[in-house]
């Protein structure tokens, strides 16, 4: 395929020189007389390389490189510069030309820098290509992935709705046999189909629950962290002794819903888990609020029965159940994750066997950085 040259110089003769040196070699030469038809030509068709006169009449060689470096087309195609004025080569070069030809020209040079700046050109222009190309892959596999996320999402909502249903029923047809044949309800297998309603019930919920994290629209607004932890616990594990040491004016922005969606399995865990370790004479969970650097962590950590290594880096994962005593299903944790991930929280786990386990939550994104002090809590059964 020939190469696509534009010669814009106002001497022909210069011009007819370059042609013949080139035309030979597999080139197809366009002229112009004039930086401002050189322009147009250049908008009109596309060349691989365009040989540039810096002298030109009423608009200069300067002028029209920068004009053309300002078209999609030409930011990765070659304007080289001819002219027998060195002292403005440097402009010519600042305005984006590749390289230049010294007038008067040597053929054999010439012919090396032309090639040269072809050559180059089409491999950028290759690689760009390679790289938009592996850009709108991505983007087609993201689309898709979107796609199959919604779906999930869709999956979550929908299963937990119809399941919802049949489930209030089995719930509903129990009490009225309890009001109705008590004596029944005390068999053996009767106690053990409320149990499984029971789990189907909480399953369910878990699952729905999933569905509207991840369908959820993120609503941030500014809250006073130990405030928002109290009404936590107090709502939901007021059955517990707490000693708090809190102070009052540290301040998060985020999405409180989706944060207390993701706190509260992490507390359950770590309390449930903690009642397993039967040598345990209390539990003591302690919340702190750590500064690493420029890093703020939420650590939450119990004096549990710990985890072995080769789990920490499942216990968050779907339907993990950590031990065989567990009467969880493994969604908790799950759902922990993908709430805080939501709202830019990453989850980090340590533990040792027989001594603690502690959930850190990284905060740095939404915490104000006015705080100063730390923040404790004792959850003490």
């Amino acid at each position: 395929m020939n190469h696509q040259i534009l010669i814009v110089d106002d001497l022909k003769g210069i011009y007819r020189k370059i042609q013949s040196v080139l035309e030979p070699r597999g080139c197809e030469i366009t002229y112009c007389e004039t930086g401002e038809s050189g322009i147009e030509a250049a908008q009109n068709h596309l060349y691989d390389l365009i040989i540039l006169d810096i002298h030109l009449p009423n608009m200069n060689g300067i002028e029209v490189c920068k004009t053309l470096k300002k078209l999609p087309n030409y930011q990765h195609r070659p304007v080289l510069l001819l002219t027998s004025d060195t002292r403005k080569l440097e402009l010519g070069l600042m305005a984006g030309a590749s390289d230049y030809i010294l007038k008067p020209f040597n053929e054999l040079e010439m012919i090396a820098r032309v090639f040269t700046q072809i050559n180059l050109s089409k491999e950028k222009l290759k690689s760009i290509s390679e790289k938009q190309s592996l850009q709108n892959d991505l983007q087609k596999q993201e689309f898709k992935l979107k796609e199959v996320q919604n779906d999930l999402h869709q999956y979550f909502y929908q299963t937990a709705h119809k399941l919802r249903s049949p489930l209030s029923s089995m719930e509903g047809l129990i009490q009225l046999l309890q009001y109705e044949k008590p004596d029944i309800c005390q068999h053996e297998y009767m106690k053990m189909l409320k149990k499984t309603i029971d789990k189907m019930s909480y399953v369910n919920h878990q699952i729905s629950k999933i569905g509207e994290i991840k369908s959820s629209v993120i609503k941030p607004k500014k809250f006073k962290l130990h405030s928002f932890i109290s009404k936590i616990l107090k709502t939901h594990f007021f059955q517990h002794s707490i000693k708090t040491n809190i102070s009052h004016d540290i301040l998060l922005e985020t999405d409180t819903t989706i944060f207390q969606n993701g706190l509260k399995p992490i507390i359950e865990n770590a309390i449930y888990y903690t009642c397993l370790k039967k040598e345990v004479q209390s539990i003591i969970i302690e919340i702190n609020l750590v500064q690493k650097n420029d890093s703020y962590y939420l650590m939450i950590r119990d004096n549990g029965p710990g985890i072995y290594k080769e789990e920490l880096d499942k216990i968050s994962s779907i339907f993990h159940v950590g031990t065989d005593k567990s009467q969880g299903n493994g969604l908790g944790l799950f759902i922990s994750k993908i709430a805080l991930n939501k709202i830019g929280m990453e989850l980090h786990f340590e533990s040792k066997l027989d001594q603690f386990t502690e959930v850190q939550i990284d905060l740095t994104r939404a915490i104000d950085k006015s705080l100063g002090s730390e923040l404790k809590y004792q959850i003490i059964a």
